[in-house]
């Protein structure tokens, strides 16, 4: 993934995975739209924020789904028409889901 760099009027900086066409063709982060975004101002040896909003959405959203398709599943795969091997690969994605949000909370 590439990550674009942005520097506010008031100093502050920032990598962002979204970014504008300027015109002098290169590429500036913007900070808007940006699901990734990591403020590198300050003594970055020492410490650095990122902030993953859309993805840990993203993450809870999913983690949602799964769970709707785990607990319809689980009521007879001839019903909904979804094979024990489906049921399976859903009970891993939410599994993954939940890593996921977890990691994602125990790093805020």
């Amino acid at each position: 993934m590439r990550l674009y760099h942005h520097k506010t009027d008031g100093g502050a900086e920032y990598l962002t995975d979204k970014c504008i066409d300027c015109p002098d063709e290169s590429k500036e982060g913007v900070l808007e739209g940006a699901t990734i975004i990591v403020r590198i101002d300050g003594d970055i040896t020492r410490d650095a924020e990122i902030s993953l909003g859309g993805v840990y959405d993203a993450a809870r959203d999913l983690l949602a789904i799964a769970n709707n398709v785990v607990s319809l599943a689980g009521f007879g795969a001839n019903d909904y028409s979804i094979s024990a091997d489906e049921r399976a690969a859903f009970v891993r994605l939410r599994d993954q889901a939940r890593a996921a949000i977890a990691k994602a909370e125990s790093n805020t």
